[in-house]
């Protein structure tokens, strides 16, 4: 397996991925594949975060995130993350995971919504620790974040902007 930085002519692999990956999730609105697409064409979109796990020349994971104000404090989203089905439980998803945590400094906040007991074991804790909210109705425990006690010295809390794609 390769991980390298995406690129625009890899998005209908990359939608194709993230919608067989979220096909039976149950806390999935089944549309993380066109968050995808318009993230990529967004603002928000950050290149060097937004990276593709291949196994030959197939595309078998994907992991992006984008721009995100905490109150007037910068920081990251990460969404979505998805493994094809045929690769999951092998740990590519992890590989993505600290592939990308290892390029953001813990003084920016990355928020997620996702399983605590996959999530947890990158740092993430539940955002509410912060006084950090989901600009919608989640339950507390998975609207996490990873960030330092820097994030807490500063006072950054508050509800989370995210971008227009995520609306």
């Amino acid at each position: 397996m390769k991980i390298r930085q995406a690129t625009l002519q890899d998005l209908k692999d990359i939608m194709y991925t993230t919608e067989l990956a979220f096909e039976n999730e149950p806390m999935s609105d089944n549309q993380e594949h066109t968050l995808v697409e318009e993230l990529m064409h967004s603002d928000s979109y950050i290149p060097e975060l937004t990276v593709v796990a291949t196994i030959g020349n197939k595309i078998v994971g994907h992991i992006m995130y984008s721009k995100i104000k905490i109150d007037e404090y910068d920081g990251v989203a990460m969404a979505p993350l998805s493994v094809h089905p045929d690769y999951q439980k092998q740990g590519i998803g992890t590989a993505l995971m600290h592939y990308t945590l290892s390029k953001i400094p813990l003084s920016v906040p990355v928020v997620i919504l996702g399983h605590p007991s996959y999530y947890t074991k990158f740092g993430f804790i539940k955002a509410s620790t912060y006084n950090i909210k989901a600009p919608f109705e989640v339950p507390d425990d998975v609207f996490m974040i990873r960030a330092s006690e820097e994030v807490k010295e500063k006072g950054i809390q508050g509800t989370v902007i995210y971008p227009e794609a995520f609306q």
